[in-house]
């Protein structure tokens, strides 16, 4: 769940970047993300994005994670823990998918939080920002989540559980760059995530990831360990990279 501007504000630092990790094995490190936090509400300060990428080319036409997918966790939220996947295109829009729990009486994603799990997705286009909740999802499992232009036309889909989600999109790009997610918006609570089976789209299908880099990492507290080229994880547990 992002803003659109700070989303858009952040391309040329990846561009940048971009030259830097085409040579670089696991292991690297950069202080930009693809996914900027959202403005939080007075009470909620310690936003925190722990991200990782297969590359920092903006080649790919889908991001997702399944075979067992993303780990849905169900902590005491304090403003909105989140875990999600996404795309952001050369022109600055942006897609992602993923769930959020959000704390009682805390607004986001257009809804008031209950602290439960929920299913959401997000569109950044032209700088307007648009984010959807469905449907609250089982903790303690992991589910299958996926953003692509199956076709190469820059109109994307969503997916859950391999089923469709939401309305398809017209991104004004076909192909960028993807990572994984693990999100807080307060310094008391949880950014852990798991993504195991981490894949992107090609024009021939989906592919598993065959290297992992530490991406973005904001805190001390909450750290990428990369497992191997298609597991990641966000925990606390000292930086793997």
């Amino acid at each position: 769940m992002r803003s659109a501007v700070l989303a858009r504000n952040r391309l040329i630092s990846l561009k940048i970047l971009g030259a830097v990790f085409l040579g670089v094995a696991v292991g690297a490190t950069a202080a930009v993300w693809i996914f900027p936090p959202r403005a939080a509400a007075v009470t909620c300060t310690g936003a925190v994005n722990v991200e990782a990428t297969d590359n920092a080319l903006w080649s790919h036409r889908g991001m997702g994670v399944a075979n067992p997918g993303m780990y849905v966790y169900d902590y005491d939220a304090v403003c909105d823990h989140v875990s999600s996947v996404g795309v952001l295109g050369a022109n600055g829009n942006l897609v992602e998918i993923g769930w959020d729990d959000i704390d009682n009486n805390w607004q986001a994603c257009n809804v008031t939080g209950d602290d439960n799990p929920y299913l959401f997705t997000v569109e950044v286009r032209n700088d307007g920002y648009h984010c959807s909740q469905f449907l609250q999802l089982t903790p303690s499992q992991s589910d299958g989540f996926g953003a692509a232009d199956q076709n190469g036309d820059s109109t994307w889909s969503f997916t859950w559980e391999g089923a469709p989600i939401g309305q398809q999109l017209d991104e004004g790009f076909n192909s960028g760059l993807v990572s994984t997610n693990g999100e807080r918006h307060n310094s008391s609570e949880s950014a852990r995530a798991l993504f195991d089976g981490t894949r992107y789209m090609a024009s021939d299908g989906w592919h598993s990831w065959s290297v992992s880099h530490c991406y973005v990492d904001e805190n001390a507290e909450w750290n990428n360990q990369l497992v191997s080229a298609t597991k990641v994880k966000v925990t606390t547990e000292a930086r793997q990279c």
